[in-house]
């Protein structure tokens, strides 16, 4: 007997038979792979990822957010979030943090990294939304970035009843305007 692949999963409160996409199969690699293969095969990616940006609508204003401890990176692809509070969750064990407010217009050229990005939708059974992940990718360097606030947080944090610690948060409000070419 073969197994069963198509077991039921609950997304959103909506039912689907999908499969979770393999990474490893996307990227086309094994243990075998070599150096030369794999840097193929992340440039080949890349080239299809700046098509398909060229080719996006975002279509709404919104503000997203990135956490990080270095300066903001604005010559590569980054991924963005929807919610604040994922953003700071990678850095919860740093003591000094800055985030990036980021503001999109409608013209921002950017994906959303709906459900779509973690399924296969061969049943056509996957609830359309941004159930697993508030992420969005984004082309920093297609983007004109204006400084428009900077503010600076101290938030105490308690580890027991007598330790705390002081956290930085170092908040850069920016407004992105896409920029053709």
């Amino acid at each position: 007997m073969s197994e069963d692949k198509t077991k039921i999963n609950i997304l959103g409160n909506t039912k689907h038979r999908e499969i979770k996409k393999n990474k490893f199969r996307i990227l086309d690699i094994t243990k075998n792979t070599e150096n030369t293969q794999y840097v193929k095969r992340l440039q080949e990616i890349k080239t299809s990822l700046d098509k398909a940006l060229d080719k996006a609508k975002f279509g709404y204003k919104l503000n997203t957010f990135y956490a990080s401890t270095m300066p903001l990176d604005t010559k590569s692809y980054n991924i963005l979030y929807i919610n604040p509070k994922n953003a700071l969750e990678e850095l919860k064990n740093c003591d000094k943090i800055n985030l990036y407010n980021i503001k999109l217009s409608e013209k921002t050229k950017a994906i959303a990294l709906t459900n779509i990005a973690y399924y296969d939708n061969t049943n056509k059974t996957l609830p359309l939304g941004m159930d697993l992940s508030d992420k969005i990718l984004m082309d920093m360097s297609k983007q004109k970035l204006e400084l428009k606030k900077q503010k600076l947080f101290r938030i105490n944090q308690e580890i027991d009843e007598m330790e705390a610690k002081t956290k930085i948060i170092c908040v850069y409000e920016y407004e992105a305007i896409y920029v053709e070419g």
